[in-house]
């Protein structure tokens, strides 16, 4: 055998054996354990301060945790964290409350990119009152089966409101119908029964079932996900309801339903809440970020932080633009001594002060997620939590003592949309919401800076400029300095949520598929706006 020939054959196998070597490391990435038994523990913490302050008004829980395997980045890519992702189809641990906010999983759902664009159109049946039963045959006709169903209409109206998503592969999601043993993910179609020796059995759905593990009192708690189909379906799950009035932990395989007690019975939703824009000093952030930030993050954050400032200070016109050739000089080639980095970090301090120090959306953790200082719950009014709503029915799908199919409306969900996009029309929003739930709710507020992901970043807060209706009179509310705050960053691309999403009618959210996320883009991480999991 000539040697040339001889090299070329010996290429080819050693790029066989590479291949073999990283799908033996990707398959094993995919399923490293997490600590499952640590997550139940934090959320039954979780759940005895939120029944404490339902009782006592207040109470304060000292740290908590959701750990798991973090794959890190390779090359500034996030091929890794993806490869993790799109075998479990979420995080490891997602913590909501009855379903999961839509539009917040977008810094993870970027991985799932064969989703398409996602709207989002609960379905309302009539005008059931809650506890009522409904004839199952005609529920599931109004929803899909018929040319003036719920699904052909909401598709109708997303596509005569974005045009543009005829050319799109789209996804039209029905988030309101509870995880039951009877309905498939997407319920386009319903199982069908079956009869089996003489009598008819209802056929279980695509989802999962629901499992009875041990006594009573945790029967039908544990719904056991379907793992057999795609991770879109999988990341679905976590927008069905998991119960009324409950809290909602999802693994890689289960959803387990933990409810509140009697006490909170009357709560209509739980928000979550971090702002430390006012009080946190700017040197102390900028000198603790690199500790607190995680997943190595610390290595890249004075770089992070140089090229952070860059599109502040193209938006300000150059006011500062001095202060970014110091900071780049003394961090890239060494120079400009202690004084430059001071100003760096008080430079970036401010910045990150302003526009990372704070979230606002419904409750929710996903891992990786640390919280090292007391985390403070005070149940207070809804109104004065958020300015607007969705609301929508929930509906169970069950099989009665007859064996006959029937779809039950369970409650009302309620979500605070003040986060959702477009940020351009916070001066002014047109289109109406729900009115807020009466009686109150729980605020869930965070006050120093969480380690690891925890949430999808989006530092908005709706009112900058509010009209709002009081009697016959209009009402002008005014808020400058967060009209600013939300402004730069619109600019900055640090408004995750708010810029990937458009609530376009009524009930109906549109969710807006990102651009792949494992193209190599130097820009993107020197800019800062590499957002997405795990941080």
């Amino acid at each position: 055998m000539k040697k040339g020939a001889a090299e070329g054959i010996y290429l080819v196998l050693q790029v066989i054996v590479l291949v073999m070597f990283m799908t033996v490391f990707l398959f094993i990435l995919q399923r490293l354990p997490s600590s499952e038994p640590a997550a139940k523990i934090n959320t039954e913490l979780l759940r005895s301060k939120l029944n404490e302050a339902c009782i006592k008004g207040s109470s304060e829980l000292d740290g908590m945790a959701f750990s798991q395997v973090i794959p890190m980045r390779v090359f500034f890519t996030d091929m890794l964290p993806g490869f993790r992702i799109k075998a479990k189809g979420d995080p490891d641990f997602l913590l909501y409350y009855e379903a999961f906010p839509i539009g917040e999983g977008l810094a993870w759902e970027v991985y799932q990119y064969g989703m398409g664009e996602r709207v989002f159109a609960p379905f309302v049946y009539s005008n059931a009152s809650v506890g009522s039963t409904i004839n199952s045959v005609d529920f599931e006709k109004r929803l899909f089966g018929s040319a003036d169903s719920h699904y052909n209409k909401a598709l109708e109206e997303a596509l005569r409101k974005k045009p543009e998503l005829r050319n799109q592969q789209m996804m039209l999601l029905v988030p309101n119908i509870m995880l039951s043993d009877y309905v498939n993910v997407f319920p386009t179609t319903e199982p069908e029964p079956i009869v089996q020796f003489g009598q008819q059995e209802h056929k279980k759905g695509d989802a999962g079932e629901w499992l009875a593990k041990g006594d009573s009192s945790t029967s039908e708690n544990v719904y056991r996900i379907e793992l057999q189909f795609a991770q879109d379906k999988k990341s679905f799950i976590k927008y069905r309801p998991c119960g009324v009035n409950s809290l909602c932990l999802k693994t890689a395989e289960n959803v387990y339903r933990i409810p509140l007690g009697s006490s909170c019975r009357d709560i209509s939703n739980i928000h979550l809440e971090y702002d430390n824009t006012a009080t946190r000093v700017p040197e102390q952030l900028a000198i603790s970020l690199g500790s607190t930030v995680g997943v190595g993050a610390a290595s890249v954050i004075g770089v992070k932080i140089a090229g952070g400032l860059l599109p502040f200070l193209k938006w300000t016109g150059g006011l500062i633009s001095w202060l970014g050739t110091l900071n780049r000089g003394a961090l890239f080639l060494g120079v400009g001594g202690s004084s430059a980095l001071n100003a760096e970090r008080y430079v970036a301090g401010y910045l990150i002060g302003l526009y990372f120090s704070r979230k606002d959306s419904d409750f929710y953790l996903a891992s990786p997620c640390k919280f090292q200082q007391n985390i403070k719950i005070e149940k207070k009014s809804c109104r004065l939590m958020c300015d607007k709503w969705i609301k929508y029915p929930v509906y169970s799908v069950f099989v009665d003592k007859n064996n006959i199919k029937n779809v039950k409306v369970e409650s009302f969900h309620y979500q605070c949309i003040d986060g959702l996009g477009p940020a351009d029309l916070d001066m002014v929003k047109n289109i109406p919401s729900a009115d807020p739930p009466d009686g109150e709710c729980l605020n869930v507020k965070v006050e120093e800076l969480p380690e690891f992901f925890c949430w999808t970043r989006n530092p908005f807060r709706h009112s900058g400029l509010e009209i709002k209706q009081t009697g016959s009179s209009p009402v002008v509310r005014v808020d400058f300095l967060n009209a600013v705050r939300n402004t730069v960053s619109h600019q900055m691309g640090l408004s995750t949520v708010v810029d990937n999403t458009e609530y376009i009618a009524p009930n109906m959210i549109y969710v807006k598929q990102i651009a792949n996320p494992f193209t190599i883009s130097f820009a993107k991480e020197l800019l800062n706006t590499d957002w997405k999991w795990p941080g």
